[in-house]
C-alpha cells in the first residue's frame, strides 16, 4: 500500500519584489537559491522575470525581479503594486549602486506602504577586499529604519539560504498571506523556481 498521490493543503503565499541597479547580481540570488550553485548570471533581465519559490513546504514567494535598466523604471509600479517585502540589491564594489537601493527604498514606501518588509543586500561580499562601501554605515543605517541587512555572495553561497529564511520566517509573523488550495501528486521540492 503506496501513500495516496492526491493530497490537499492550504499553502500561504505572498509577493515578493527584487530591485537594484543592473549588474548587482538579482538573477544571481535567485539562481543560487533554487539551484544551490554558483550561477553568476551574464545576461541581464531585459524587462522583468518571475519566480516562484518555495523555501517551506506551505510557502510560496511570488517574486517578481525588475530589470536594473533605468529606462524601464516607470513600469516598476506595474511590479511592485501589493508587494509585501522587497529585496533590495547592491553591490559592496560600487557605491552607486547603494545610492540606487536607496532611492528604491524611497520609492517604495512612499508608493506601496511604509510597513513593507524591506532587506537590503550588499551582494558580492567575497570581493570585499575590493569593497568602498563601509558595511558598518549600511548596517546602521538599516537598523535605524528597520530594515534586515545582510551581506551575500552568489560565488560562496555565503548568506543566501539565511537572507530567504529570514524575509520567510519575517513574512509569515508580519504580514497576512493570501492562501490557496494546492494538490500534492509529488513530493515539493524544497527549492523550485518557474521563470517568464
Amino acid at each position: 500500500m503506496g501513500k495516496s498521490m492526491e493530497v490537499s493543503w492550504v499553502m500561504d503565499h505572498y509577493r515578493v519584489v527584487i530591485l537594484g541597479a543592473a549588474e548587482v547580481g538579482k538573477t544571481s540570488l535567485i539562481a543560487n537559491y533554487t539551484q544551490g550553485k554558483d550561477l553568476s548570471y551574464k545576461e541581464t533581465t531585459l524587462i522583468s522575470s518571475y519566480y516562484s519559490i518555495y523555501p517551506e513546504k506551505t510557502i510560496r514567494l511570488d517574486c517578481w525581479e525588475l530589470a536594473g535598466n533605468e529606462r524601464w523604471h516607470q513600469l516598476a509600479p506595474f511590479y511592485y503594486k501589493g508587494a509585501q517585502a522587497a529585496l533590495v540589491v547592491y553591490d559592496v564594489q560600487h557605491p552607486q549602486s547603494l545610492w540606487t537601493a536607496k532611492e528604491w527604498i524611497k520609492e517604495m514606501q512612499n508608493k506601496v506602504s511604509r510597513d513593507i518588509i524591506i532587506a537590503i543586500i550588499g551582494n558580492k561580499s567575497d570581493l570585499w577586499d575590493e569593497s568602498c562601501i563601509d558595511s558598518i554605515e549600511v548596517q546602521n543605517y538599516a537598523f535605524e529604519h528597520g530594515f534586515i541587512f545582510i551581506e551575500t555572495s552568489v560565488k560562496t553561497g555565503q548568506n543566501i539560504n539565511e537572507l530567504f529564511a529570514t524575509i520567510t520566517q519575517e513574512l509569515k509573523t508580519r504580514k497576512t498571506p493570501m492562501c490557496y488550495k494546492a494538490v500534492e501528486k509529488e513530493e515539493v521540492s524544497k527549492h523550485r523556481c518557474g521563470c517568464i
